[in-house]
């Protein structure tokens, strides 16, 4: 037979234990959703100054930054409405008259769900960011080089027809005269004169 003295301290154990477990879940369940509340108010405010400094590129990435924020800003919402909704749990489970709510069992799987579909974006913006950051120094020298081509002369006659192509062409040498070789102009002459001084000899002898 179990002496009273004995049952009396296993009944204080029992109850120190259940308090504390009791305590400990209540404790556990409510650190649970202040910790997704406060990750989620911080992680729409860390989107919001992203998109503030850098902005979009693409349609992509300005669909998930706005899908991310949604699903952040649905898991903070439904965690208020929790936290509202367990005062009315407690107050009916004190009052006996329900053991379990089901409103707070589908707010439960909302805050979780959308939490981690919201991390999920969140990851999968950042891939999308990481990889447009890459591949941007390759446009970038890409646009270089074109201006470049493009602003250079050679370029800008390149588009004009090939009309001055002629002008390219190489002249030929021109012919130079030497000193000693006598023109053929200057041949008739030569001659001229030997005939005017032939025919006034010829006048004198006579």
């Amino acid at each position: 037979m179990i002496n009273t003295s004995d049952k009396e301290e296993y009944d204080a154990k029992d109850k120190a234990y259940y308090s504390a477990a009791l305590s400990a879940w209540f404790t556990t369940k409510l650190e649970r959703d202040k910790q997704l509340l406060s990750l989620s108010v911080t992680a729409i405010g860390l989107l919001v100054t992203l998109l503030k400094i850098g902005g979009v590129s693409t349609i992509q990435q300005a669909v998930l930054f706005g899908i991310a924020i949604f699903l952040f800003l649905i898991t903070a919402i439904t965690i208020i409405l929790i936290f509202d909704r367990n005062a009315i749990h407690l107050e009916q489970i004190l009052s006996q008259s329900e053991e379990q709510d089901q409103i707070l069992g589908i707010l439960d799987k909302v805050s979780a769900f959308s939490f981690i579909f919201a991390v999920l974006f969140t990851l999968i913006i950042g891939i999308d960011s990481a990889t447009h950051s890459l591949n941007k120094p390759e446009i970038t020298m890409n646009q270089d080089y074109s201006n470049r081509i493009n602003n250079s002369p050679a370029y800008h006659r390149g588009n004009d027809s090939v009309n001055g192509a002629s002008k390219l062409r190489p002249k030929p040498p021109q012919s130079q005269q030497s000193p000693n070789t006598p023109s053929a102009t200057s041949a008739p002459k030569s001659s001229e004169g030997n005939q005017s001084v032939n025919s006034g000899g010829n006048s004198g002898s006579s």
